[in-house]
């Protein structure tokens, strides 16, 4: 038993081994593939749900940026006719002082002005009545 040989069972025991381990990660990974794909299955509602939402999401930024700019369009023309405004409120504003002179002019005249009389002729014709005839019928 000395004569240097290895005993055949220990070359069996390993590859009994290492088979019996092979088989059982190839259980272990169907199982795990299995769990996998139920949950897979399981969560598309709320992938299909966060889905929509990203892109709806996506749709309001678009929206908000085109509102943003159009703001930013819209103060840029204010800025743009402020000057104008500020002239047309100087032009009221002397135009107001214009109006109160007119009106403290208009409280100055007396609350009645004499007119001079006026006389009115009415001619009246005489209406006189018309008779004509005509010699077609014999009369």
């Amino acid at each position: 038993m000395t004569d240097g040989q290895r005993p055949i069972h220990l070359a069996v025991l390993a590859g009994a081994s290492v088979g019996v381990y092979a088989a059982t990660l190839a259980a272990v990974v169907a199982i795990q593939s299995h769990a996998d794909a139920t949950i897979i299955e399981a969560r598309s509602p709320v992938d299909a749900a966060t889905r929509s939402v990203t892109l709806g999401h996506d749709l309001l930024m678009s929206r908000l940026d085109q509102v943003e700019n159009a703001y930013a369009s819209a103060a840029a023309g204010y800025d743009r006719a402020r000057p104008r405004l500020d002239g047309v409120e100087s032009t009221l504003d002397r135009l107001a002082g214009s109006v109160e002179a007119v009106s403290g002019t208009a409280r100055s005249l007396p609350d009645r002005v004499a007119l001079p009389p006026i006389s009115r002729t009415t001619v009246t014709r005489a209406s006189t009545p018309a008779h004509a005839t005509t010699g077609a019928s014999g009369h």
